[in-house]
Formats: structure tokens, C-alpha cells, sequence
């Protein structure tokens, strides 16, 4: 121990000594009492203080810290804010070194920053405290099942089981690794007891989606499916979810979905039932706020320019988009739920705290997408640094916002999730000052998940659909290249999800056009006088710079060539580059095989019935071989190139592949596949 200070006296250390307990500073105090025993073993205020610490810690230790900073603890993590829930609950784990459930916490946000040896560290000590906290079984599970320890992640989750045996998300969760370890009849049955405790649990719907899938290989589809619908009760199969199981499920096979797509549709909730109702509709008879009906929606595919399409569009004077993919899963039910949960009334306040990084694209509250909720996408997506000198980041006041939404409001009755979208996007832009009447919404709903689109289509089915393209196997690769060091199921999912996004029945049914990448980069005027036509607006010579709200914007910062030309609109660097990074000779081969009549639809390849057709035969017997990427794939994340092949998501996209073969070998083509814009 350190003699006391010379610059202060012993009762002045003592006094702080007091004022350290009294902030409940214990560890200050408590050292603080031992400095002055060490150059006075017999002051006895020192002696007494020091004694009373132990006393008081374990009163602190024994009743917990209070529920109020519990509550916050959570609202930070809630919101986001993972860096300051993590400093928070650090703090409380000193006052309270016993507490199970901080340890938690602090293993979940060191979890959701991607530090996962410091949030197992975590989660075992909150486990030490508490071996019946079933939470922390599961949370441990999912960490270990990150960093691909599948075997000890198993025994996490069934320990978390014992413990909690209706823990759905356990069960959920379980499946997944078992999954990811090749145990596909065993994964289901896992799902299956999720939905048993949680019908609604939309989460286990989709891995019981995928697993089934990938068991086309070992069981027929069919039978599975038939076999598991007469366990269920009839309002589960009349439910939305399982009708989404049926038509995905059903989709592969692409030539018979029609019906089951309709009837996906009408399961859907009642508009009428969505509905929010005005409290006090006292100006119901005026003039309604006008609501665009040309609405335009912008999907993904790949790695193909959707971005650089968007940041054109934007600051049109005849149409209003809102920036970023922020929207992407708006019509999904959660969504909806969550925005009407307080009222009427409540409807604007709870739209800008859902979306808070449309107002403050600092925000890190994280926004809902297809598989996950995104925190900090503004960052992510290059609005924080806009402008000229890249030093200016996308704001909306949200006060003037709440305030003009809640003046468009007053107009209605009641309002469905479809109206309110219409009446945020004037909103927004009498917030901006800018035109108000604008007749076209650029909806950017990139890659949403099947409900978000189906419902979209339901409340549009006027809608155009958009989708930039780009050589397939160049904008594969590309999209591939980002998860390959990261995720056997991101690799494998991608190159199904592009394989299909070219050949949807929305396509058939609704004015649906592609437009090239190729052709935007290399004859731009002529590409947006085709588009704007299409559109039915004008041309404006907006259409020719890259703007976020009317900003610059320099372009999606994970991009090679982010940093190099700050994504120049018309460079084309991209659309030169050579492949091979991530698929092999037979890879590509594959591949471009499958693409075929994507490719001579859209110039990337001479029509060769002949040759296709040989080539078909080709490729038949190697979709069963190992892929070149999945020893990239195995190098990557230090496994064994039999467990990555094993997996359940490479077992999904063999299963994906045949069936893309089979309709490929009895038509010679794609029954929903979208057409190139008339240039």
C-alpha cells in the first residue's frame, strides 16, 4: 500500500473516503481507507469504514441492481446504442459482481460487436453466477455457433432446453446449428417444436423453409410437407406462415406456383383489419392529401448497380424516394405492428423512432431487413459523409416531419400500412421543401423477405417493377465475394437467391423491365430517355448525378472502387472485371449454364439451343461434386471441405440447383423471367 499523500491530510481522506461510499464508489473508498491503515494501522474511522464496505457490497449483491437501470440497460441495447450499453452495464457489474444477468448483457453486446472470444467470456461467467440462466445457455450457443464451434453450441442450447423447455428461440436456434452440421431430419423436428410453443414465430418458419428444402435430396418434398400439414392445426394452415412455406416450398418448381401464389395473397391479413382508425376525424371531409398511384419499385440482384440507380433517381422533380434501403421490409407485418401499437395519434412519433436513421443517418438504431435488423446502415451505406467535401451527413428535421404528417393525417378516416407509406414520403418532402405533389414514388425495396413482398404487391398491384442487372456470373461473384470469408450460409443462399430473383411470377403479372448495367455505364443518355419513357416522366438532367436528399453521394463505401474514383456514375471499372476470385473454371461453367436463357434474353451470351443443351447434360452429374468456392469456402473458416459440403446450406443449394436443371432440361427456359428494357 501506498503511503498517504503528503497533499492531503487524513481527514481529508477520510471525508472522501465517505463521499465515494455514499456514490457507492466502494472500490475508491475501499482503497482510499486502506492508504491511511497502511501509515496508521489504529485510526479507527478508517478501521470502521473499511468494515462496513463488505457489509454493503453484499447488501448490493444480494438485492440486485434496480429494475429502472435494468430497464435502461435494455433500452440502450434496444435502440442500438450497443457501445454505451456496454459501458453501462460494465459499470453496474462492479457494484454488482454477483449479478448473472449483467454478465449477459455485456456478453450480448460485445456479441453484436462482433467480438465474440470477449462475449463467450461473458456469458460463461454469467453462467458461473447462475447455471439455470437458460437466456445465457442460448446466447452462448449462438456465439460459439458464430465462430463455427457447432458440437459445443449444441450443448449450449440443449442445456439452455433443459432448463426452459418452451425456450422456442432455443429450439429455433438448435435447429439451425443441426443444420449447419448436416442433421436435417433432426433440425426440422426442432423447428417443428418451436412452432409447436410459438405458431407465429416467423424466424422459425424460414430455417424450417431452407432445412426442408435441403432434404430434397434424401425425401420428396411433397411428402414432407403433406406429412407435417396433418399435424397442424387448421388455423396454422390457413395461417400466412405456413401458406409462405407452401409457396416457397412450391416456387422451385416454377411452372406450377400460380395457384399456390394467389393463395399465399389471400391469406394475407384483411386490409381492413390493418386498419388504424382517427380517433377524432373532424376534417374526414376535406380534401384528402393526394396519393401517387404510379408506383415504381427498385429490386435487387446481386452486385448490379442498384445503389448507382437509386442515387440517379434521387432529386427527379416529378419523383419522391426516400434514401438508403431503409424500407425495404416496410410492408412486413412487424413493421405495421409496431407502428400502430400506441394509436393513432402516436403514428408519426413511432415512425421516426422505428426509422431514426432516416432523420439522423448517424442513427445506430438498427432497421429491419430480410434475414437480420441492421444497426448503424446509414454508416454503412455512405450517408454520413454527403456533399461536396464529403463532410455532410443526411438530416431531416423530424419535428417539421411529425408536423406535416400529422396535417396529412387529419384528411382520413383511418389509415392502412399503404396510405400512411404515401403520406411519409409528402411528408418527407415538405420537410425538405421541396415539391410536394410529386405524382411518382421510387420505392427501393432491394431484397425483402417473401411476406414484405407479397404484401407490397397486394396493396400494389399496379406497381412497375425495376431490377438493374448485370453480366450474372460477374455480379454473383461479386455479391458472393463479400460473405465468402464469413458465412458458409450466406455463400451458399446468394447464389440461389440470384439463380431465382431473374424468374418471378411477379414478373408475368406485373410491367416488369431489367435494365443493364452495362448499357447505363456505357450509353447513358439513351438508357435514361428508354427509362424515363418507361417511368413516364421526363428527363431531367438530374438523372446524371449521383445524390442522396439532393446531395452528392460518393457512392457504397464496401466497394472496390469506393475509395479510387468515389463510384464515378459512368466509370466502367466494374463491369470489366475478370471472374475467377471466388468461382473455378467448373463453377462457372455451372453456372453460366443455369444463366443461359437469362443471358441470351439480355445480350450476355449468343442463343446455342444445340450447345446449351449439351451443356446441360454436362452439368447434371457435377452439381453433385464439390464446388470450387466451397474450398474457398473451407480454407476460409478452417473447416473440413466434407463439413462445409455436408451442411445444411450446401445441401440447399444442390437441392436449388436440380430443380433449376430440371425446368432448364424440359423447357429450354425460365417460365417468369423478366424482359430487357426497350432501348
Amino acid at each position: 500500500m501506498a503511503t498517504p499523500s503528503k497533499t492531503l491530510s487524513v481527514n481529508a481522506m477520510l471525508a472522501r473516503a465517505k463521499s465515494h461510499v455514499k456514490k457507492g464508489q466502494l472500490s475508491e473508498a475501499k482503497e482510499l481507507y486502506h492508504n491511511v491503515l497502511a501509515a496508521f494501522p489504529q485510526n479507527q474511522q478508517a478501521k470502521k469504514g473499511l468494515k462496513a464496505i463488505p457489509d454493503q457490497v453484499n447488501k448490493k449483491n444480494q438485492s440486485g441492481p434496480p429494475q429502472a437501470q435494468i430497464n435502461s440497460l435494455i433500452a440502450l441495447y434496444a435502440k442500438g446504442k450497443i457501445q454505451e450499453a456496454l459501458n453501462t452495464s460494465n459499470v453496474l457489474t462492479k457494484d454488482y459482481p454477483n449479478e448473472s444477468l449483467l454478465y449477459n448483457i455485456s456478453g450480448a453486446c460485445y456479441q453484436a460487436l462482433g467480438q465474440l472470444d470477449a462475449a463467450v467470456k461473458y456469458y460463461e461467467q454469467a453462467l458461473v453466477l447462475k447455471p439455470c440462466n437458460a437466456e445465457a445457455h442460448s446466447n452462448l450457443g449462438i456465439t460459439l455457433q458464430e465462430l463455427g464451434q457447432l458440437d459445443a453450441a449444441v450443448k449450449s442450447y440443449e442445456q439452455a432446453l433443459a432448463i426452459k423447455p418452451d425456450f422456442a428461440e432455443a429450439h429455433s436456434n438448435l435447429g439451425v446449428t443441426l443444420k449447419e452440421l448436416g442433421q436435417l431430419e433432426a433440425a426440422v423436428k426442432c423447428y417443428e417444436q418451436a412452432l409447436a410453443i410459438k405458431p407465429d414465430y416467423a424466424e422459425a418458419w424460414k430455417n424450417l423453409f431452407s432445412t426442408a428444402k435441403a432434404l430434397d435430396l434424401s425425401t420428396t418434398q411433397n411428402t414432407w410437407l403433406d406429412s407435417y400439414k396433418k399435424k397442424l392445426d387448421a388455423a396454422v394452415v390457413k395461417s400466412i406462415y405456413f401458406k409462405i412455406l407452401e409457396y416457397r416450398l412450391n416456387a422451385f418448381t416454377p411452372y406450377s406456383v400460380d395457384d399456390c401464389f394467389d393463395n399465399t395473397i389471400n391469406a394475407l391479413p384483411l386490409i381492413s383489419n390493418e386498419a388504424v382508425q382517427n380517433p377524432s376525424p373532424t376534417h374526414q371531409n376535406n380534401e384528402p392529401a393526394l396519393i401517387s398511384t404510379n408506383m415504381i419499385a427498385l429490386l435487387h440482384f446481386g452486385r448490379s448497380g442498384t445503389g448507382l440507380l437509386h442515387s440517379l433517381i434521387d432529386n427527379h422533380p416529378e419523383i419522391s424516394t426516400l434514401p438508403s434501403i431503409y424500407f425495404s421490409e416496410y410492408y412486413n407485418a412487424e413493421v405495421w405492428r409496431k407502428l400502430i401499437a400506441q394509436g393513432w395519434d402516436k403514428l408519426p412519433e413511432s415512425f421516426i423512432k422505428q426509422f431514426a436513421v432516416l432523420f439522423d443517418a448517424r442513427s445506430s438504431v438498427p432497421v429491419p431487413s430480410f434475414d437480420k435488423r441492421i444497426a448503424n446502415l446509414g454508416q454503412k451505406e455512405g450517408m454520413v459523409n454527403v456533399g461536396v467535401n464529403r463532410d455532410e451527413i443526411l438530416i431531416v428535421d423530424q419535428n417539421r416531419f411529425c408536423a406535416e404528417l400529422q396535417k396529412l393525417m387529419r384528411g382520413y378516416a383511418t389509415l392502412t400500412s399503404q396510405s400512411f407509406f404515401t403520406l411519409v414520403h409528402s411528408a418527407y418532402e415538405k420537410a425538405l421543401n421541396n415539391a410536394s405533389n410529386k405524382q411518382t414514388i421510387f420505392y427501393h425495396i432491394h431484397n425483402p423477405s417473401t411476406y414484405a413482398k407479397l404484401n407490397f404487391l397486394r396493396y400494389n398491384p399496379e406497381a412497375k417493377l425495376l431490377m438493374m442487372v448485370r453480366e450474372p456470373l460477374q455480379s454473383c461473384e461479386s455479391w458472393v465475394k463479400k460473405v465468402i470469408k464469413e458465412s458458409s450460409e450466406s455463400t451458399h443462399n446468394r447464389i440461389v437467391t440470384m439463380l431465382f430473383d431473374i424468374d418471378q411470377i411477379a414478373f408475368r403479372r406485373q410491367d416488369s423491365i431489367g435494365v443493364r448495367l452495362e448499357d447505363l455505364k456505357t450509353q447513358p443518355e439513351t438508357t435514361m430517355a428508354a427509362l424515363c419513357d418507361w417511368m413516364g416522366v421526363q428527363e431531367n438532367p438530374t438523372l446524371y448525378e449521383m445524390t442522396a436528399q439532393g446531395k452528392k453521394w460518393w457512392g457504397d463505401p464496401s466497394s472496390p472502387d469506393y475509395e479510387k474514383e468515389g463510384m464515378l456514375p459512368f466509370s466502367d471499372s466494374n463491369i470489366r472485371r475478370s471472374l475467377g476470385s471466388v468461382f473455378s473454371e467448373q463453377d462457372q461453367f455451372i453456372l453460366r449454364t443455369l444463366f443461359y436463357p437469362f443471358s441470351v434474353r439480355f445480350g450476355y451470351a449468343e442463343e446455342n439451343l444445340i450447345g446449351f443443351k449439351e451443356d446441360l447434360k454436362t452439368i447434371k452429374p457435377l452439381l453433385d461434386e464439390p464446388f470450387g468456392f466451397q474450398e474457398k469456402l473451407a480454407k476460409n473458416l478452417s473447416q473440413d471441405l466434407d463439413a462445409i459440403t455436408r451442411s445444411g446450406s450446401a445441401l440447399y443449394l444442390r437441392s436449388a440447383l436440380h430443380d433449376r436443371w430440371a425446368v432448364l432440361n424440359e423447357f429450354n427456359d425460365y417460365p417468369h423471367m423478366l424482359k430487357l428494357l426497350n432501348i
